[in-house]
């Protein structure tokens, strides 16, 4: 009976075979901040077409959004609206004239969510709008408070210009 151990020298990798396994790597991490840059230069374009289109809206609709405010103003001064409802009104109103002006998504967000995109003029008009709208009783909000709430309001709307 022979004795044999086979005896294999160690697995040396080629110089080419070393290149290839490089290389791939090489490509896999470039492609990867390819692919990161060019979806954020598409994220930016999207973002630059819905900004001009926003831009590109109707000129009478901050002119429009005026007179409803006002006519909303007049309406709760002639009592035929409460503070509550004229101020819930009037700042959905001015948020949904907002949103589609500046391209916001101000319309269904809280104070807080509005304060930290730092978006003060809207944040300081939910501010004044948020103890009008919920008084339990309309004996307690003044005609002053409901004013200031119209007064930011178009405030608001003329910064959109």
């Amino acid at each position: 009976m022979q004795n044999v151990t086979d005896v294999y020298p160690p697995f040396w990798i080629s110089w080419w075979r070393l290149a290839a396994v490089i290389a791939v790597i090489v490509l896999i991490v470039g492609g990867r901040v390819v692919i990161k840059h060019v979806l954020r230069y598409m994220a930016l374009q999207s973002q630059r077409r819905l900004t001009q289109q926003a831009q590109t809206k109707d000129p009478h609709v901050l002119d429009n959004a005026l007179a409803q405010l006002t006519s909303l103003h007049d309406a709760y001064m002639r009592r035929e609206l409460s503070a509550d409802s004229a101020a819930e009104q009037a700042s959905l109103l001015v948020r949904e004239v907002y949103d589609n002006v500046m391209n916001h998504q101000t319309r269904f967000q809280a104070r807080y969510e509005i304060a930290a995109r730092r978006l003060e003029r809207v944040e300081q008009l939910v501010a004044k709008t948020y103890p009008v709208e919920f008084a339990k009783t309309t004996g307690q909000v003044t005609d002053a408070a409901v004013l200031e709430v119209f007064t930011k309001a178009k405030e608001v709307i003329e910064s959109c210009r």
